[in-house]
C-alpha cells in the first residue's frame, strides 16, 4: 500500500509531459490494485485532490492505452528480429536446430543480434520469454535451449555495453565483461583466474554490484529485460 501511496505521489507532482516514462518505468505497478487504491484515496480528499487524482487516473489509463497499441505494432518487427537470430543456429542445409548449441552456431547467432542492433529491445525479450513458456508446454526443450542462449547473449552484450559499463576496460571492468562474454560452463574457470590471477574477488564482486544497481535503477521496473539482467548477474 505504502508503495502505491510513494508512486501515485510522485505521479501528481510529475509534469504530464513528462509522465509517460514514469509509468513505463512502473509499468507492472500500474495494475487493477493501483487505479483499486486511486479510487480509495478520493474518500476523504478535497475536491482539488479529487480532481487531481481523477486527472491522473485519466491520464494513467491513456497512457498505457498508448504502449499497449505500440506494443502490438513492435510485436510483429520483435518476432522478425528474434526468428533472424533463431536461424542463424539452424542447420544450413535442412534448417534443424541441434543442441547443445557448437561454438559456431551460438557465434553466429551473436553476430546477428549485433548486426541488429537496437531493434533487440523489450519487445523481442518479451517474445523470447513467451516463447519459452510455449516450447515448454509443447516439451520442445531444445528449443527452450535456443531461446535461452538468445536470452543469455543478450545480457551479455547490454552489460558489457557502455550503459553499464565504463570505459576503461583494465582491471575489475573488463574481467567483469570477459566472464559476461563467456560460455556459462566456462564461467568457474574464468572466476578461478580472476581470483588468483586477476583483480581479486572484492573488486570484481564491487563491480558486479555496480551493474547490478543500474539494472535495478536504471531500467523499468519490472520489465522483461530488467528481468533477464537481473538473473544474469545473479
Amino acid at each position: 500500500m505504502a508503495i502505491l501511496d510513494q508512486l501515485i505521489d510522485v505521479m501528481i507532482e510529475t509534469p504530464e509531459a513528462q509522465l509517460p516514462e514514469v509509468v513505463a518505468k512502473n509499468v507492472m505497478t500500474c495494475d487493477q490494485k493501483f487505479f483499486m487504491r486511486l479510487a480509495a484515496r478520493c474518500d476523504g480528499a478535497t475536491d482539488d485532490e479529487r480532481d487531481q487524482i481523477a486527472q491522473l487516473s485519466g491520464l494513467v489509463m491513456r497512457i498505457l492505452d498508448q504502449m499497449v497499441k505500440q506494443t502490438e505494432n513492435k510485436m510483429g518487427q520483435s518476432a522478425e528480429v528474434l526468428q533472424a537470430i533463431l536461424l542463424a543456429a539452424a542447420d544450413e542445409t535442412t534448417g534443424e536446430f541441434s543442441v547443445p548449441l557448437t561454438q559456431e552456431k551460438t557465434d553466429a547467432m551473436k553476430k546477428v543480434m549485433e548486426l541488429r542492433g537496437d531493434l533487440v529491445d523489450e519487445s523481442v525479450i518479451a517474445n523470447a520469454y513467451a516463447w519459452i513458456r510455449k516450447s515448454s508446454e509443447d516439451s520442445l526443450d531444445g528449443m527452450v535451449t535456443i531461446l535461452q542462449t538468445v536470452l543469455q547473449l543478450y545480457a551479455a552484450r547490454t552489460l558489457s555495453s557502455s550503459k553499464f559499463a565504463s570505459a576503461d576496460a583494465d582491471g575489475a571492468v573488463g574481467e567483469v565483461n570477459a566472464l559476461l562474454g563467456a560460455d556459462v560452463d566456462k564461467w568457474d574457470t574464468v572466476l578461478a583466474d580472476v581470483v588468483t590471477n586477476g583483480c581479486g574477488e572484492k573488486a570484481f564482486m564491487e563491480e558486479l554490484q555496480k551493474r547490478m544497481e543500474n539494472v535495478v535503477l536504471g531500467m523499468a521496473n519490472g520489465s522483461y529485460s530488467q528481468r533477464v539482467l537481473a538473473e544474469y548477474l545473479k
